[in-house]
């Protein structure tokens, strides 16, 4: 308002001293000129700060608190490829409910076997995927030696399958015909963040860990149970929101270990001396598209917020953004995405290209036109990948080189 007053005076000032009105137009004109000559040097200026400062990044606070300098960037953004049960092996059976396919947790398989849990975590449900039939049906429910009160994990190494009961703090080990091996003792289980997982290699157990301040995860050698930490904290304990300190885990057999953000688009890949090797962003347009928050009396529920602590007495649940399953092998690397729409729920593939990884496809699996299959779990029996719902029947299989 001022600089117009100050403008509008001196343009009274070139006219009153001009000597005709030719000369006073003449005057307007040139100081017009110089005004917009100013005006416009300062917006170029101002354009030319805006381009030299730094682009931020969502997820800046991760990259520094890891110690992250160039994390890499994996272009996602492909048409996303529809699969019908013509494209990939269905295991189904409807026409007893004897031996129901699927409708249960944490998959395992190997051959033409398959394992899951059902009936509140305890069952331990064996089935030949070819002939639909049940091949054992076994609850080791106790307290003693290869007894478990709860499964919150089940893995598969070679032909030995291994428990892990967060509540009792123990790993168990049975053969793939589900007889008891050994019983490992943990000394630090975490057991709130239920989509923490463990996974195993040829001498160690890794697994998610609750009461250190500084770490989130623990490596056990299974022979001399020597441990080590591994993964920083990024939620302090008694902070919110806390499923930024969840991960998915998974290795390969050359020791890589890969760290799956279940609620960032993010992963780490460790080597065998648990160093980080990478840090790697999946970039789409989906992934990040929805950042709000709905607050009520009791708790906030957030769609993908920035990474940060959160103060709120309130508790924090997430909605929308999820990374459901990841698996890691030698050559390739399987993501599910399940956004809370049902258009945003499909497998991403990745595959290994030098020293790192680059993105080879989505794909949506799908019973019939417009029926998705809903993917909670996925597990890996080379060359087969596996995937399975909580809430529906069916087993999926697909060869994983076709991907």
């Amino acid at each position: 308002m001022w600089n117009l007053i100050y403008q509008k005076t001196k343009i009274n000032q070139f006219i009153l001293t001009s000597r005709n009105g030719k000369d006073a137009k003449f005057c307007v004109f040139t100081f017009f000129i110089v005004t917009f000559r100013i005006h416009f040097l300062f917006f170029v200026s101002y354009l030319g700060a805006i381009g030299c400062t730094k682009n931020t990044d969502k997820y800046d606070t991760v990259y520094q608190h890891y110690g992250i300098d160039n994390p890499v960037s994996i272009d996602i953004d492909k048409d996303v490829i529809n699969l019908y049960p013509k494209d990939f092996d269905y295991f189904i059976n409807e026409e007893s409910q004897d031996s129901i396919l699927g409708n249960g947790k944490f998959l395992e398989a190997i051959n033409d076997s398959i394992l899951y849990v059902v009936v509140q975590n305890q069952l331990l449900k064996k089935v030949n995927i070819k002939s639909l039939s049940i091949e054992k049906e076994l609850i080791f429910k106790g307290n003693g030696p290869g007894e478990y009160n709860y499964i919150d994990n089940i893995i598969r190494l070679g032909t030995s399958l291994f428990i892990l009961d967060k509540g009792m703090y123990k790993l168990i080990e049975y053969d793939f015909d589900l007889n008891h091996i050994k019983d490992i003792k943990l000394m630090d289980v975490e057991t709130v963040n239920q989509r923490s997982t463990g996974t195993v290699s040829s001498k160690f157990f890794y697994y998610p860990i609750h009461l250190n301040k500084d770490y989130l995860y623990s490596r056990i050698n299974l022979n001399d149970k020597t441990s080590v930490n591994y993964h920083k904290r990024f939620i302090p304990i008694g902070k919110q929101p806390i499923a930024y300190n969840a991960y998915l885990q998974s290795i390969n057999s050359k020791n890589e270990l890969m760290l799956t953000s279940n609620k960032m688009p993010l992963f780490f890949i460790y080597d065998k001396s648990l160093q980080i090797k990478n840090l790697y962003k999946l970039v789409s347009r989906n992934i990040d598209k929805m950042e709000t928050s709905v607050e009520d009396k009791n708790s906030i529920r957030i769609v993908n917020p920035p990474p940060k602590i959160i103060d709120s007495k309130n508790r924090i649940s997430f909605t929308g953004f999820s990374i459901i399953d990841a698996i890691i092998t030698d050559d390739q690397i399987f993501i599910y995405f399940s956004n809370r729409f049902i258009s945003d729920r499909y497998l991403i593939a990745l595959k290994r290209n030098g020293d790192s990884w680059v993105h080879s496809g989505n794909y949506r699996f799908l019973k019939e036109p417009n029926d998705l299959f809903t993917i909670f779990d996925m597990t890996f029996s080379d060359p087969w990948l596996y995937l399975s719902s909580q809430f529906e029947e069916g087993i999926i299989r697909i060869d994983t080189q076709e991907l």
